[in-house]
C-alpha cells in the first residue's frame, strides 16, 4: 500500500508561487503603511517651516511669554481624517504641577503633545499660559518655557557632554554630577575610555535604549526649563530604575519650580509622584484618582 500523490496541475503551481509570493510581500506592505502612517502624523512639520518661512519680519520677542500661575488646554480638537482624534480636551495645569496622562496607543497623545508645545496647531480651541492666548506665531517667545523629550530621543553626533549641555560653556558642574547620581550613569561613564569626553557616534547607537534616555533627561534638566514633558521618556529603564528615576526627577522638579506633564504607559510607576492623573481616550480627558 502506498499513497498515491496526483500531479501537481498548472493552476495549483500557480496559487501556490501567488501565495509564496504574497507571504513575501505581507511584511513589507505592512512597513510601507506604517511608514505612511508615520509621514502624515508628521505632515504639520511642513506647515510650520512654511509660516516660519513666509514671514518677513523676525518674531516680535518684546512681550515674551511667562508662565507663573497656569497652563490651560481649551476645547481642544483635532483629526488626521474624518475621525476625530482629539475632541474637546480640557486640561488645566498649575504651576509646579505634576501631571500624568495615561494612554493606549494611537490615543492621540503625541498630537495633544505637539499642540500644548504649539508644534501643531489644533483644528479647534486654544492654548493658554497665565490666561494669554498663544499660537505658533508666538512660538519666538517661549523660549525657555517648554523641553519636550519623546520616546525616542535624539543622540548628537558627538561627545556625552556635548550631548548633555548643547554646547553651552556656562553650565553648573555641581548640577550635571547630581544629574549623573540621579540617572545612575555615574558608573557607565566612569568606564568609557574618555569619560564624559567620549564620542557617542551616529545617533549613540552604541548605548542602550535607557542610557539615550537618561541623557536626554540630563538635557532638559540641565537647562531649567519652565515645562517639562516626557513623552513615554522612561519606558525604556528596568522597572525598578524607572522609578528611581521618577522620583529623582520629581525631587528636582520640586527644587526648581518646574511643572512636569508626564505621558505613560506604566500606571503603577506613576502614581506615587503625581500630583493629579488623567486617561486619555475617544471620549477625551478622564481624571483619575492619584494615590
Amino acid at each position: 500500500m502506498y499513497n498515491y500523490m496526483p500531479p501537481a496541475t498548472p493552476g495549483l503551481l500557480y496559487i501556490s508561487f501567488l501565495a509564496g509570493a504574497a507571504m513575501k510581500v505581507i511584511p513589507s506592505v505592512n512597513q510601507i503603511i506604517t511608514s505612511l502612517v508615520n509621514f502624515k502624523s508628521h505632515l504639520f512639520t511642513i506647515d510650520v517651516i512654511k509660516e516660519k518661512s513666509g514671514k518677513n519680519q523676525p518674531y516680535d520677542v518684546s512681550e515674551p511669554v511667562t508662565f507663573s500661575k497656569l497652563l490651560q488646554v481649551n476645547n481642544i480638537s483635532f483629526s488626521y481624517t474624518d475621525k476625530p482624534l482629539l475632541k474637546n480636551i480640557y486640561l488645566t495645569i498649575n504651576k509646579g504641577d505634576i501631571i500624568t496622562i495615561v494612554v493606549k496607543s494611537g490615543a492621540g497623545k503625541s498630537t495633544l503633545l505637539h499642540i500644548i508645545t504649539q508644534l501643531l496647531k489644533p483644528q479647534k480651541g486654544y492654548v493658554s499660559i497665565d490666561d494669554r492666548k498663544i499660537n505658533r506665531v508666538d512660538t519666538g517667545g517661549l523660549p525657555g518655557i517648554f523641553a519636550y523629550i519623546p520616546q525616542d530621543p535624539f543622540i548628537l553626533e558627538g561627545s556625552i557632554l556635548d550631548n548633555i549641555t548643547l554646547g553651552k560653556a556656562d553650565y553648573d558642574t555641581n548640577v550635571l554630577k547630581g544629574l549623573l547620581a540621579d540617572f545612575d550613569m555615574e558608573r557607565v561613564i566612569d568606564n568609557l575610555p574618555q569619560k564624559w569626553h567620549t564620542f557617542i557616534g551616529n545617533n549613540g547607537h552604541h548605548f542602550s535604549g535607557g542610557q539615550k534616555q537618561s541623557i536626554a533627561l540630563m538635557r532638559a534638566l540641565l537647562q531649567q526649563p519652565q515645562i517639562l514633558i516626557l513623552d513615554e521618556a522612561t519606558n525604556q529603564l528596568e522597572r525598578d530604575l524607572e522609578i528611581h528615576v521618577l522620583t529623582k526627577i520629581k525631587k528636582r522638579v520640586h527644587k526648581d519650580n518646574i511643572t512636569l506633564l508626564l505621558v505613560s504607559h506604566h500606571v503603577e510607576n506613576i502614581k506615587t509622584i503625581s500630583d493629579q492623573i488623567y486617561k486619555l481616550s475617544a471620549n477625551g480627558l478622564e481624571k483619575l484618582t492619584a494615590t
